[in-house]
């Protein structure tokens, strides 16, 4: 893994500028009109809607009983991904920029007849002091240092990531969206499929957040730890 220093190179300025314009866009997708209701399940529900290109596309919502930075640190920390994301395998920084800016590189495993996933992608996360709204968001993108891999087939996310707002000063709304092609040969029912699974994403954010009890010694650390990341932007 590569950490730049806390100047910005052209690279990483050019790469912030993609990072703002992927959370333009992750706020414009989530606030489509065309998502249709499938499963309402008390404060968490599911959401799909077929994109231009044929694409399925899902969104998940969820009520969480916790602070937007709360909810952010928790969705930061490797070893609670595979809570909620239940086909995650790790994550592997590739370059770590200022700026909330980073490259990682996703793996994820294989289910039935469908061969295990890896994604390359720009992740980037801003914080609006306003609304108290964090947003971060997911695109795929190239980069030489991540050549395939040969037990993996590469997808393709086109926008994924999570809007994290407050509704109340304890509770938490969590949207979280996705579109991607998991490339390779895979019937598109079965493409559709996988997507679904993700639906309750939001539901199991909340459900394992609430398991980790904030209120105890611990929560200074989630705290201070999602603080210190919001702050790389300038």
């Amino acid at each position: 893994m590569c950490i730049r220093d806390r100047s910005m190179t052209e690279q990483a300025k050019t790469l912030q500028k993609q990072g703002e314009e992927n959370n333009k866009k992750l706020t414009e997708f989530i606030a489509k009109s065309e998502w249709e209701e499938q499963v309402v399940k008390g404060d968490s529900s599911y959401h799909t809607m077929k994109g231009d290109d044929g694409f399925l596309c899902l969104k998940s919502i969820a009520l969480v009983k916790a602070t937007p930075i709360e909810v952010f640190a928790f969705l930061r920390m490797e070893k609670y991904k595979t809570d909620y994301d239940l086909n995650y395998l790790k994550g592997e920084d590739v370059e770590v920029f200022p700026a909330n800016l980073r490259i990682v590189h996703w793996y994820f495993q294989g289910k039935m007849i469908v061969s295990g996933r890896d994604f390359v992608v720009l992740q980037y996360y801003s914080f609006d002091p306003k609304t108290k709204t964090i947003i971060t968001s997911s695109t795929s993108i190239e980069d030489s240092r991540v050549p395939p891999i040969e037990s993996s087939v590469r997808g393709k996310i086109m926008i994924a990531g999570f809007m994290i707002k407050p509704v109340s000063s304890t509770m938490t709304e969590v949207t979280y969206v996705t579109k991607m092609d998991l490339c390779g040969s895979i019937p598109q029912m079965m493409q559709n499929s996988v997507i679904k699974n993700q639906g309750e994403k939001c539901a199991l954010v909340a459900q394992n957040l609430s398991l980790i009890h904030i209120s105890e010694p611990t929560r200074p650390l989630y705290i201070s730890y999602a603080v210190f990341c919001l702050k790389q932007k300038k």
